[in-house]
């Protein structure tokens, strides 16, 4: 804006990249004479590519930029200009001083002119040096006042799984965007840019992980409808994709499926060995050829998420009984000996490595609500990150220490009311139940009377219930537990059943419609869930696979032994109205046989 020209230019996105990585711009000053020589050392450190050079923050450019401003008005400027010509070159020095006579008789008002596009660029420079990320302290240091928060991108759609280049100049990430083509992998310029898009294959792509070099991206695609996914690589500046194998498992997760040996001869996966494996391993994926070699085969129901500390001695894992129930392990490398970090049954929503391989940075539910913290890989007490960032997740560290990205959602979902099909004045719906965070499973009393739901509004998921016009809400229970829901009356509108995740694997519970201590009716690892009343009050259905496999149950509403109903496989969903019973057993139900 100084000078009416672009500082990096391309022919393509890709070759914009590769100018603003790897060239320098030409001098404002020869482009237009009347830029001050302050304000060219201004711009050169605000574009310098060695980040320790460049400004630590907009305050410090924007102290500068006053500066100038100042000078500029007092004429200090045209002087410190010439003092700064070499005393040992005379005719640079005199060009100096010619260069800034001229810029002070040319230079226009300080109200007008190139003093409006100074602070053009310094609105453009400060949200680069105010950039999108999670610093780290230079120190190493991670209290918190050492950290500085602000948004990377905001753009509609939905994103996932942050990753850092080597360098940490850019980076990857998977977005669906509002026109809804598919879930793409795309690379922007930390601090500059517009996102560059990698992929543009079938399906829907996620899991980008950059390869030692930087030169490449791997990625995972996933088929529209579910039925496969494979693992890709494509260039960092966009291109042809190669498929590598595909995956055999493909396991719920939040953190990311991939990443890459230290070597960049193989992709990191979990996954099974063959079609036919029955186990979870953690696999090395040659790039080469797609053979796969076996580091480590799980003990457990659920294996995801497996990453090289940066010195490669060590693999960090997730493990546990099932996707909202999981321990941190970490993995030596050359003994393959396994160590358990955390015994929380929490969600482990990704992770990442410090750059000194001490620590391990990872997003969980260890206290009820999704969090970040920070384990010692030797082991040890975690501690939180950060506070006050709402569903913070997929962490990334910059190898060098210094930027730490993650995704953070926020969810607002209210209770409405419309009219029934039985309504002889059909309506617009009209808001119901609502708060700032998010509302779901409702279930009215069979008395009319009450509401019972699930919400987050107080912090962790928790029971409340209001009266039937949304009016006076109550917490009804204060477990603490990130996965509790699906209220279901009694049908004397006295109990409420619910499922929780209260030991890591969800069990179902009652508790008095009036307030009172929770009841437990299941116990044991198993999952057990989805809970509903038979017509008679005596039964309370469930879904569980305590037999191995997900059936339907039902238990005494009074406390009592389980009992199995179903021997086909039944998997209910997990709607409000999954199961309609009849006067003792349920007659209709959603089944996968």
């Amino acid at each position: 804006m100084a000078t009416g020209f672009l500082p990096f230019t391309g022919d393509t996105t890709g070759g914009i990249f590769d100018s603003i990585l790897h060239k320098d711009p030409t001098e404002a000053t020869r482009l237009n004479t009347a830029v001050p020589a302050e304000l060219q050392r201004i711009l050169d450190k605000a574009i310098e590519k060695d980040r320790d050079l460049r400004y630590n923050s907009a305050a410090e450019l924007r102290t500068d930029l006053k500066r100038l401003k100042r000078d500029t008005s007092s004429g200090k400027v045209s002087r410190r200009t010439a003092e700064t010509a070499s005393a040992s070159d005379s005719a640079r020095a005199a060009a100096a001083q010619n260069s800034a006579a001229s810029a002070e008789t040319t230079l226009p008002s300080p109200k007008s002119g190139w003093i409006r596009y100074v602070l053009g660029v310094a609105i453009v420079l400060a949200i680069a040096a105010v950039p999108a990320w999670l610093y780290f302290s230079r120190s190493g240091s991670s209290t918190e006042h050492n950290f500085s928060v602000t948004p990377f991108t905001s753009s509609p759609g939905y994103k996932a799984t942050p990753a850092f280049s080597p360098d940490g100049k850019e980076l990857a990430y998977s977005w669906k965007a509002e026109k809804d083509d598919g879930q793409r992998i795309y690379v922007q310029l930390v601090g500059a840019g517009t996102p560059l898009r990698l992929t543009s294959g079938p399906g829907d792509d996620d899991c980008p992980a950059w390869s030692p070099d930087g030169r490449f991206v791997s990625f995972m695609r996933h088929a529209k409808d579910g039925s496969s996914a494979s693992y890709f690589i494509t260039s960092a500046l966009g291109g042809s994709e190669r498929k590598i194998a595909d995956a055999y498992a493909d396991p719920y997760t939040v953190g990311s499926l991939i990443h890459w040996s230290p070597d960049g001869q193989h992709l990191l996966v979990t996954d099974r060995a063959s079609p036919q494996d029955t186990h979870a391993n953690i696999l090395l994926i040659s790039i080469e050829n797609g053979q796969r070699q076996i580091l480590f085969t799980a003990n457990a129901p659920y294996l995801a998420t497996a990453a090289y500390s940066p010195d490669g001695k060590y693999i960090a894992f997730v493990q546990g009984a099932g996707f909202l129930a999981q321990e941190l392990f970490t993995l030596r490398t050359d003994t393959r000996e396994t160590t358990q970090l955390t015994s929380d049954k929490a969600l482990l929503a990704g992770l990442t490595w410090t750059p000194d391989s001490k620590f391990i940075l990872l997003s969980s539910t260890r206290s009820g609500m999704t969090g970040l913290w920070r384990i010692p890989a030797a082991g040890g007490a975690a501690t939180p990150l950060l506070g006050g960032i709402e569903n913070p997740h997929a962490p990334t560290t910059s190898l060098d220490g210094a930027r730490f990205a993650f995704i953070s959602e926020h969810f607002n979902t209210n209770g409405w009311r419309a009219p029934g099909p039985a309504t002889k004045s059909p309506g617009p719906a009209t808001k119901l139940i609502a708060s700032s965070r998010g509302q779901y499973d409702f279930s009215y009393s069979p008395d009319g009377t009450r509401i019972a739901f699930g919400s987050d509004r107080s912090g962790p998921n928790e029971i409340w219930i209001c009266n039937s016009d949304g009016s006076n809400p109550v917490q009804l229970t204060s477990l603490a537990n990130f996965a509790t829901g699906t209220p279901r009356w009694s049908p004397d509108s006295k109990l409420i059943a619910f499922d929780t995740r209260f030991e890591g694997h969800s069990d179902i519970f009652v508790i008095p419609a009036e307030g009172g201590k929770p009841r437990r009716l299941t116990e044991g690892p198993s999952e057990s869930a989805v809970p509903s009343w038979s017509r008679d009050g005596k039964w309370i259905y469930f879904a569980s696979d305590r037999s191995n496999s997900f059936e339907l149950w039902k238990v005494p509403s009074a406390g009592g032994t389980p009992v199995q109903l179903t021997h086909f496989g039944g998997n209910t969903d997990t709607g409000a109205d999954s199961w309609i019973p009849s006067r003792t057993e349920p007659f209709s139900i959603t089944a996968e046989v």
